[in-house]
């Protein structure tokens, strides 16, 4: 018998640069999706800082940046994984992220691996931003989630369509 899974996707409304606001926000759906009977919840790319690219190096995360304690607290109290997009400083640059939080209070982190070449999309102030790839590097972080019994990997927007992702 197939053990049940449960995944939430939380479509939050970033407010743009203020890190505060949107962990609050993500705070908020953790739990809602936990009464829920999620195991998973997925938060969209860039949701801590909103997709705000000219902010990213000003908001980028560490590695092991403190700001996502209150968020590593509700996964582990809660039994509950949360992948939550943020940009990412490591050693080799400016990444486009996914903390992925688990119930034991580990945080793994995904990096973005294909990233767009060009920006149609204007901000709230009505400005388009710039490309990702003027901005962040390219990522090789994949690690993968496991829940429900099954294992699952972690994609960000342009990686999802690569066939050779899932591979």
């Amino acid at each position: 018998m197939t053990a049940i899974r449960s995944i939430a996707v939380a479509q939050t409304v970033a407010v743009p640069g203020d890190v505060d606001a949107n962990l609050d926000q993500h705070v908020l759906l953790a739990h809602q999706a936990a009464e829920a009977g999620a195991q998973v919840v997925v938060f969209p790319e860039l949701s801590l800082t909103g997709y705000e690219i000219g902010l990213a190096q000003r908001l980028a995360f560490a590695r092991h940046d403190p700001r996502l304690a209150l968020l590593i607290g509700v996964a582990s109290a809660r039994a509950i994984t949360l992948i939550v997009g943020a940009p990412v400083r490591l050693d080799s640059g400016l990444h486009i992220g996914a903390f992925i939080a688990t119930p034991d209070g580990r945080v793994e982190l995904y990096t973005k691996h294909h990233l767009g070449a060009f920006s149609s999309a204007a901000s709230c102030d009505g400005v388009v931003p710039p490309a990702e790839a003027t901005v962040f590097r390219p990522g090789d972080r994949n690690p993968l989630i496991s829940f429900g019994g099954t294992t699952a990997a972690v994609a960000i927007c342009a990686d999802t369509g690569r066939p050779s992702h899932p591979r």
